[in-house]
């Protein structure tokens, strides 16, 4: 199956399969940006402790120096790579303006967003579960590009990679005061006892009151539990396969 749309390009090579963003494709020369997922070999697992998993994806790709949260923590908090050896621990979002230094996060449902700024090279790659959304990590990210490099909101270009979708993300009540007290009810759904809630229409919404352009956010539009054939999924795995996780990933080259 492709999962290729108006957002996303599915590659498919020497057993490794990651889908790249077209709205970062007049910036080639600049950075690299993939989202690798499990595929069609159901034998081959993106397992955060597992080395085969770099050096497959590193090799295909064409990564060094990829940098990765140690633990993530479904926070609001984020801290500046400075350079390859950094072992960022409990934080939840990556930003630098140093060349050939990879930044990883894992996703299994959780939304990742991949922002870069051409006009300051800069690149911040973000962990935004449900807390982390309500927290408004993604927006607080984009604000630290700027504090920090001089980015301007409205020069940045944010990409939200496959996560759960609208119609499988159902939370209880107490999911839903959270985010009906920090957003309001625009992208909820009563779901018979339940809630139904639209967390990439928040993030988008969040990015858009900080200064990012709405034609500059492109949603990948793929759900994670649709197509938990191909992409992990904690919510549709069994228990023994929650652990596997997605990597978003960016780079400037």
């Amino acid at each position: 199956m492709d999962l290729s749309n108006n957002e996303v390009r599915h590659i498919k090579n020497n057993g490794v399969e990651y889908l790249e963003f077209k709205a970062f494709d007049d910036y080639r020369n600049s950075i690299t940006a993939a989202f690798v997922i499990r595929g069609e070999n159901e034998q081959y697992y993106c397992d955060p402790d597992s080395n085969e998993f770099m050096v497959r994806t590193n090799n295909e790709i064409g990564l060094t120096n990829v940098v990765q949260i140690k633990k993530q923590i479904h926070s609001d908090k984020s801290v500046i790579i400075v350079n390859e050896s950094d072992v960022p621990n409990e934080v939840d979002a990556l930003l630098t303006n140093r060349k050939n230094i990879a930044l990883l996060t894992r996703v299994a449902d959780c939304i990742a967003v991949l922002a870069y700024d051409p006009i300051t090279n800069t690149i911040a790659n973000i962990h935004s579960g449900w807390r982390g959304t309500a927290k408004r990590i993604a927006p607080k990210t984009i604000e630290k590009m700027c504090e920090e490099f001089g980015a301007r909101p409205e020069d940045v270009i944010c990409v939200l990679c496959p996560s759960i979708g609208p119609d499988h993300f159902e939370v209880d009540d107490d999911v839903r005061e959270i985010f009906s007290t920090e957003f309001g009810d625009k992208y909820i759904a009563s779901s018979g006892d339940k809630y139904l809630i639209d967390a990439a229409k928040y993030v988008a919404e969040s990015l858009i009151e900080v200064g990012v352009r709405p034609e500059s956010i492109h949603n990948s539009n793929i759900c994670t539990v649709c197509h938990s054939d191909l992409l992990h999924s904690y919510r549709a795995s069994k228990m023994i396969e929650q652990k596997y996780r997605n990597a978003a990933i960016i780079s400037l080259k």
